[in-house]
């Protein structure tokens, strides 16, 4: 039989353990109610949205518009941003789109559409010819899972090496494409732009980086630098 003071002691610590379980929900600070002017400007973007979705682009230009003149401070400012980069990137205004995508990066880092903003705004550079900035923008892939993204993006990026003469750099971009296209015929493609930018471009020191490496291509690599040799 339990003694008294082990009865004692057993229910207090049970009801010590209570106690602590009750706490966070009984004595948690409320949160604050939204605002009725914030549902209302949720709403305002909801509409344009909607306008955006059945291409009436002018008319939910002027919607987001009125929005940011209307509602300053909201929470969603940063949502409203982006859709106005939207419209102006699909009307290939892309230099206008570029001020928005911009914002969003330098005043809301932690916004949730921070990475579609800074693809955005690279896919703007890209465009616009402005390839170190569409470079910048679009070479960190580490957070995008969309295939079809990532595809497209290796494929600005090629062509943005191309134009700086990266040749190494647009050969790992091709590589990507390879491993990422959709058909046989793709594949073969990207393969033999691969081959003819390993015969054709790399210089001999990136022949040595490639062929030192263990995956595609640098097989294709290291024929090629054993070529130059026998050339030699």
């Amino acid at each position: 039989m339990l003694s008294r003071i082990s009865i004692v002691s057993f229910v207090g610590i049970a009801a010590l353990a209570c106690l602590v379980m009750l706490l966070p929900s009984g004595c948690a600070p409320k949160l604050a109610p939204e605002p009725q002017w914030e549902q209302d400007a949720r709403a305002l973007l909801d509409q344009a949205d909607l306008q955006y979705s059945k291409r009436q682009y002018d008319l939910a230009a002027k919607t987001v518009e009125g929005f940011l003149y209307k509602y300053p401070t909201s929470r969603s400012r940063d949502r409203a941003l982006l859709r106005l980069g939207d419209i102006r990137l699909v009307q290939r205004d892309y230099a206008g789109a570029v001020k928005y995508f911009r914002e969003i990066l330098q005043e809301y880092p932690s916004s949730p559409f921070f990475l579609q903003a800074r693809y955005r705004l690279g896919t703007c550079y890209f465009e616009l010819k402005e390839y170190d900035l569409a470079i910048a923008n679009l070479s960190d892939r580490s957070k995008i899972t969309d295939p079809v993204q990532l595809n497209r993006t290796a494929q600005m990026l090629a062509v943005a090496y191309l134009a700086k003469k990266s040749y190494l750099s647009a050969t790992r971009e091709m590589v990507t494409l390879v491993e990422t296209a959709q058909t046989d015929q793709q594949k073969s493609g990207y393969r033999d732009r691969v081959r003819e930018l390993i015969e054709k471009n790399l210089t001999e020191d990136e022949l040595k980086t490639l062929s030192g490496e263990s995956a595609y291509p640098a097989d294709v690599a290291l024929l090629r630098l054993a070529g130059v040799a026998l050339e030699k």
